[in-house]
């Protein structure tokens, strides 16, 4: 077991002072992402003990593993209350390595008072939030760490569990009473609760009862402050998430995506399907973006997001009997269907319309966030793809 380290910055759980980490998002009311991968009930564990660094290293790979990602950390577990007296997350800056400790004895407490091993994997979805966060290298204040990582752990322990009951139960189970009250370096438990609660609530649609009335704000800021975006663009190829071979991460939410996004390193970039819900994480971000009303793109700064293509052949698709419900951009009266088709065709900033025939009314958005089924109206909206490859990331929802 390591101790020695050359340490210039510690983020710690600590449930009386130190520090954490994590992400957010809002999701569907029926997210997908508890299939990405199989996770059994962690409640129905047996002896997970962290006894030994082997222990703890299999419960943080395991969190790595549903999410699809792998990261070379040093993962210890320590009797040494001077390492640390709970948990901690640590970077060192002369090796560039990332290690968590977990104090034996803390641990071990902490699953009495949780009475499931439930708690034990909040603690390590907390701590390595911190890493994935890269709070270490982005310097902010530790108490918006702290809500981050809480969110982070609230989010995927609700996605695996589906269960925002226990998962609020955790972080309520902290062995220190004096943790409930704010610090200079955590928030007060009140406000922890409601950050893990939104982070549950984000990935699975519920909300705990005993939380609808806690008034203490969440704060949890918006990870898209990390990326520049652009509405109506997709991003083609290069993907790094594939689930059962095809691209894109189903159940998903702009910010959910990109907090996978701003987590993994290989990432640079993103397509969010808004229409469908999919999470398209992208290696490499190529020279050129490409119109799809469909596609949010967003890219880590201070990387720039691609021009879009001006050589490409823009194509209408048609959407009989359906309905765009968003404000339209502009509205004329025109003769039938093909003439509204082909003024948004001829309009640089409409990316989308929809034709009320009996009134013979065009409306043109430049905005839309999906479409409706409404037999007094015809739509259509205009993409672009590349080379004539067919299957648009963001059109084909695959």
């Amino acid at each position: 077991m390591r101790i020695a380290l050359q340490f210039a910055l510690v983020v710690t759980l600590s449930w009386v002072g130190l520090g954490a980490v994590a992400l957010a998002q809002t999701a569907p009311a029926t997210p997908d992402v508890r299939n990405l991968k199989t996770f059994h009930d962690v409640g129905t564990l047996k002896g997970l003990t962290f006894t030994t660094d082997a222990d703890a290293q299999k419960l943080v790979d395991e969190l790595l593993g549903y999410l699809g990602l792998h990261a070379d950390y040093g993962i210890y577990v320590t009797d040494n209350a001077s390492t640390t007296a709970n948990a901690a997350a640590a970077y060192d800056t002369v090796t560039h390595t990332r290690e968590i400790f977990f104090n034996r004895a803390f641990m071990q407490k902490y699953q009495q008072s949780s009475k499931s091993d439930v708690g034990l994997y909040f603690t390590a979805a907390h701590e390595l939030a911190h890493l994935i966060a890269l709070h270490a290298q982005r310097h902010i204040d530790p108490i918006q760490q702290e809500i981050e990582a809480d969110y982070y752990a609230g989010f995927v322990l609700g996605a695996k569990l589906n269960d925002c009951d226990r998962v609020v139960a955790a972080i309520s189970a902290f062995p220190d009473q004096a943790a409930r009250e704010r610090t200079a370096t955590h928030p007060a438990l009140a406000q922890r609760r409601v950050a893990v609660g939104k982070g549950c609530s984000d990935a699975t649609g519920q909300l705990p009862p005993e939380l609808s009335n806690v008034s203490v704000p969440a704060n949890v800021p918006s990870i898209l402050n990390q990326f520049k975006t652009k509405d109506n663009r997709d991003l083609f190829g290069s993907d790094v998430a594939l689930i059962a071979g095809n691209p894109g991460i189903p159940g998903s939410t702009l910010e959910s995506c990109a907090h996978v996004c701003f987590g993994l390193p290989s990432c640079k970039g993103f397509t969010f399907n808004r229409w469908k819900n999919f999470c398209y994480l992208k290696g490499e971000l190529g020279d050129t973006t490409f119109l799809h009303p469909a596609g949010v793109v967003g890219v880590k700064k201070p990387m720039s997001i691609p021009n879009v293509s001006t050589t490409a052949e823009t194509s209408t698709d048609y959407l009989f009997n359906s309905v765009f419900a968003d404000a339209p951009l502009q509205e004329k009266i025109l003769p039938d269907y093909r003439s509204c088709s082909q003024a948004c065709l001829g309009n640089i900033h409409c990316v989308a319309f929809s034709f009320l025939r009996a009134a013979t009314k065009c409306k043109m958005f430049n905005h839309v966030e999906g479409y409706y089924r409404d037999d007094a109206y015809d739509s259509g909206y205009k993409w672009q793809q590349p080379n004539l490859t067919w299957a648009s990331t963001v059109r084909g929802g695959k």
